[in-house]
């Protein structure tokens, strides 16, 4: 079981609610690629907006990038700059 509480999705969704998007759900998922796909995936598939937050934020090994490139069937390129 988790020790994690998840507080951004409760104040993100009430930032969201106050611009006037109509937050339809909430998903959690573990950090696994095959997961995190298929989160987005499922997402995308409710609205046209889908946003997504961690509790590290971005490191070396995330593999949020990747997956919403899968799922939109693209791939990612690195930017030097």
């Amino acid at each position: 079981m988790s020790q994690t509480v998840d507080t951004n999705s409760n104040w993100l969704a009430g930032r969201l609610w106050d611009l006037g998007w109509d937050v339809r759900r909430i998903l959690c998922a573990p950090d696994r690629l095959e997961d995190i796909v298929a989160t987005i995936d499922e997402a995308a598939g409710l609205g046209s907006l889908v946003v997504s937050t961690g509790g590290l934020g971005p490191t070396r090994d995330d593999l949020t990038a990747e997956a919403a490139a899968r799922v939109l069937g693209d791939e990612l390129a690195l930017n030097e700059e």
